[in-house]
């Protein structure tokens, strides 16, 4: 039989509370999932009746407010980057939470605030968490919980050097196209947020990641039309069943399943475009272009300078094959063959 031990872990600073309760809540956790930091100036609340199952992190000057409930998440009041004191915790009294709780901070027993109420719901879902860089648009809107009150969006964080807009109805639709890649903080604020404690907005990290840059150098870039097939090669990163998998495709004329490449297949003889196509493990896909020569077979003629001889004639050497043999550059080869040829051209 196996045993669940939930580990409540209060490591109490000595500090003292300068609040007689809790500050108005700023965000209200009814539901949702996720990790949210807590800054300085701000108040989570978790009422009771609350289903959220995500984490918070406290930092200093932050306050949280757990109601007597049914809390599963993860809570920890711990000082940002080593700062002091931590943020404060605030309960009304016996808890029990059935989440994994870290206090380095302050915890208050005197919570007025708490007990079920009815607030708008502020939550955001998990999806989209991270797009690729050559996305155009993420519909901010879909990132809403079904529940989610009215309200408009805004970025609080973003890299430096971003692009990156907002625009249409109530700012959802987040502009990402060729934009910097990293870390954004988006932001819904309630447009009729409830009365504390009742949340005022809630956020979300979305992650943009950068292209990849693919290159082609083939490793055989030239064949005559009657070759038989064979893998190119010559693209990188080269795909890797990872973890994270990865794929690199090449795809042109002549390609058939990838890496196969018939000349024959190509279209005639020319220069051929062939692309190879790298997904990275983020399912962000760059390409990469090199060019393939298919060359035509060529047409001698051939008009013998001696076409007759007896039988008893002494041997002697062929011509008139043209194009003549050539050291070059580039070499080529005239080889005589038939009944009576020796050592071509003998």
């Amino acid at each position: 039989m196996r045993f669940y031990k939930v580990l409540l872990c209060f490591c109490l600073l000595l500090s003292f509370s300068a609040f007689a309760q809790p500050p108005a809540c700023t965000t209200t956790f009814l539901a949702g999932v996720g990790t949210h930091i807590v800054n300085a100036g701000q108040t989570a609340c978790i009422p009771s009746g609350s289903s959220f199952t995500g984490s918070l992190v406290v930092r200093a000057g932050g306050h949280v407010v757990v109601c007597n409930g049914t809390f599963t998440g993860a809570l920890t009041i711990d000082p940002a980057f080593g700062a002091t004191p931590a943020g404060t915790l605030w309960t009304i009294g016996t808890q029990n939470f059935t989440g994994a709780v870290a206090n380095n901070g302050t915890t208050n027993t005197a919570a007025g605030n708490c007990g079920a109420v009815a607030c708008p719901d502020t939550s955001l879902n998990n999806s989209p968490s991270a797009v690729c860089s050559g996305a155009t648009t993420i519909d901010l809107s879909a990132i809403k919980q079904a529940g989610t009150a009215a309200g408009t969006w805004s970025i609080t964080s973003a890299p430096g050097g971003s692009t990156a807009t907002l625009s249409g109805a109530d700012n959802a639709t987040f502009n990402i196209n060729s934009t910097v890649a990293g870390s954004y903080t988006i932001r819904h604020t309630l447009a009729a947020p409830g009365a504390a404690p009742c949340g005022q907005f809630a956020e979300r990290t979305v992650t943009i990641n950068a292209l990849p840059t693919p290159t082609l150098t083939l490793g055989v870039d030239a064949a005559c039309i009657d070759a038989a097939a064979f893998n190119l090669t010559g693209g990188l990163p080269a795909a890797s069943a990872g973890p994270p998998a990865t794929t690199g495709i090449y795809s042109g004329s002549g390609v058939g399943v990838s890496p196969s490449f018939d000349p024959s297949a190509a279209g005639g003889a020319g220069v051929k475009v062939i692309t190879y196509t790298y997904t990275d493990g983020n399912g962000c896909v760059g390409t990469a272009t090199d060019n393939f020569t298919v060359n035509a077979l060529p047409t001698p003629t051939l008009t013998l300078g001696v076409d007759a001889a007896c039988i008893d004639a002494a041997a002697f050497n062929l011509t008139g094959g043209l194009p003549a043999a050539s050291a070059g550059p580039p070499a080529t080869t005239g080889i005589y063959s038939g009944s009576g040829v020796g050592v071509s051209p003998s």
